[in-house]
């Protein structure tokens, strides 16, 4: 059984996770959210990765390591995956007399697994895998256009905006795409 790790000495690393819309009304509740997802980064930086011949590791479960050459690393781990590997060419006639020199490892019969895990201090957070972001229904915006002009449109009638979530936007002429404005006045 073999745990290895990247030592990164004991700073935290700078991190934003900017999140818009949040998602939440309530401050408690952001506050919430928000120490969930600082928990969510920890986990992922206190992160080991390992591999064994040891069929009964199972994900969600902890690994009691001891007798670990880096004496701090022996503690309870929380498995947060696990990747089982097993081969036995034996089973098919073609395998038994296929030439194994090509393949890149010793790996040629038997059992295998790959596996990472966090210290079991470590509040475990899995990372939020969704789709790309997107804000369901009508945003309101400013809208912008090169200094010294009161409005600045296209001969469509289209505008360029400034969101409220956009922090990169300097409200002028660049800040977005020709824009249709969506209001009962305007003929949308």
């Amino acid at each position: 059984l073999t745990l290895e790790s990247e030592n990164r000495g004991d700073a935290l690393p700078d991190l934003e996770d900017y999140d818009y819309p949040g998602r939440f009304i309530d401050r408690e509740r952001g506050k919430h959210l928000a120490k969930r997802a600082l928990e969510r980064h920890r986990s992922d930086f206190q992160l080991a990765e390992g591999k064994s011949d040891q069929p009964l590791l199972v994900s969600g479960h902890f690994l009691a390591l001891t007798e670990h050459p880096k004496a701090k690393w022996n503690d309870l781990w929380l498995l947060t995956e696990v990747l089982h590997e097993g081969k036995q060419p034996q089973v098919l006639e073609e395998s038994v007399t296929s030439d194994t020199t090509a393949l890149k490892d010793d790996f040629h019969q038997g059992y295998r697994n790959r596996f990472q895990a966090t210290p079991w201090d470590v509040p475990n957070r899995p990372p939020l895998r969704h789709p790309k972001p997107r804000i369901l229904g009508s945003q309101s915006a400013v809208v912008t256009g090169p200094k010294g002009e009161e409005i600045h449109c296209d001969e469509y009638g289209r505008v360029k905006v400034q969101f409220h979530w956009d922090r990169e936007g300097q409200a002028d002429d660049k800040t977005s795409c020709w824009l249709r404005v969506s209001s009962a006045w305007a003929g949308a």
